[in-house]
């Protein structure tokens, strides 16, 4: 909601878990569609990032445990997270030893 204020700064912080594919999707591709500007505006940190296998993995606990999850990897996200183990978004651009 702050995007929709002109002149003010948005930044997703770093402890921040991100699925790159529905931000892009859903997020960014409503900005673009309103035509609202957000490129000099939103900021967006070494947040741990959602990948196909937290998706996968919260798919099979879910048999377990039916309807406790949305299937969107949170819960193995922020496992890995804990763990120590995720891939962070600086990870794709300077590599896992970072720059």
């Amino acid at each position: 909601s702050g995007l929709l204020t002109p002149g003010k700064v948005n930044m997703v912080g770093p402890e921040c878990v991100m699925d790159p594919v529905s931000f892009m999707k859903r997020e960014i591709r409503q900005l673009i569609d309103t035509n609202i500007e957000y490129m000099d505006r939103l900021f967006i940190g070494n947040v741990h990032l959602v990948c196909p296998h937290h998706k996968l993995l919260d798919l099979i606990g879910s048999w377990a445990a039916p309807n406790l999850s949305t299937l969107q990897g949170m819960g193995p996200v922020h496992a890995s997270k804990a763990m120590r183990r995720g891939l962070r978004l600086d990870h794709l651009f300077n590599g896992r030893d970072g720059p």
